[in-house]
């Protein structure tokens, strides 16, 4: 599914449409795990919507019963300020930030960059700057550069939810699931400053755990989605 990146909750309907038959079939994955068939298959004969699914041929019990707590590779929270000064930038710099996070909202994302990269120019170790040009690069299809852009953006705020979840996203992009896998939990240790990335962190990462097998932990993550598009 591709990255949906922008301050808009109207992606939520999108993302859930499809997430009540995965957590069912997820539930049903995870008590296999714990369900006894050693006298003989377990019939539901007149409860056809309860008929078994099939299960993965590389199923394994252990895994489908691990809370992501248990998951190996938990990596420490991230440490950092909650908040980082406040630079003030000249009236220039400003305008071409305000110009960005406006083309930002309106999906130009090269037409964003533009405006950051001018904005840089007045300040170069802008923090928010950073990260917007992090999330607009890898919009357009730069991963490198936003990969660039989102280190610059933690070397100032070590525990930014928004940008460790773009490293994860990145990774995953990249088939690279132990690092996916540690960046969206570090995105989930960090400070609670941005909820729309932090729903979407719940997202991504229940379904990489439910396809790594990981089946009770990524109900966990799935449920956390839902629940935080009711807030």
């Amino acid at each position: 599914m591709p990255l949906m990146l922008c301050h808009d909750r109207r992606l939520y309907p999108a993302l859930r449409s499809s997430t009540g038959l995965l957590m069912y079939l997820l539930f049903c994955l995870a008590g296999c795990a714990a369900l006894d068939t050693s006298t003989g298959p377990v019939l539901l004969d007149n409860i056809e919507i309860f008929k078994p699914i099939p299960i993965p041929t590389d199923f394994d019990p252990v895994k489908a019963e691990m809370t992501l707590a248990r998951i190996p590779g938990d990596p420490p929270a991230p440490q950092g300020p909650s908040t980082i000064p406040n630079i003030e930038l000249p009236k220039q710099a400003r305008q071409h930030m305000e110009e960005a996070e406006h083309l930002f909202a309106q999906e130009l994302f090269n037409e964003t960059i533009v405006e950051l990269e001018k904005a840089l120019r007045y300040e170069t170790g802008h923090y928010p700057a950073f990260r917007l040009i992090a999330l607009a690069r890898a919009m357009s299809g730069n991963d490198t550069s936003a990969r660039f852009y989102a280190q610059r953006a933690l070397a100032l705020k070590p525990n930014d939810l928004t940008c460790h979840f773009l490293l994860a996203w990145l990774a995953e992009r990249d088939q690279n699931t132990e690092e996916a896998l540690r960046g969206y939990r570090l995105a989930l240790k960090c400070p609670d400053d941005d909820p729309v990335y932090r729903v979407l962190t719940h997202y991504y990462l229940g379904g990489l755990l439910e396809r790594e097998g990981y089946y009770t932990a990524a109900i966990a993550q799935l449920q956390a989605f839902d629940d935080g598009v009711e807030t």
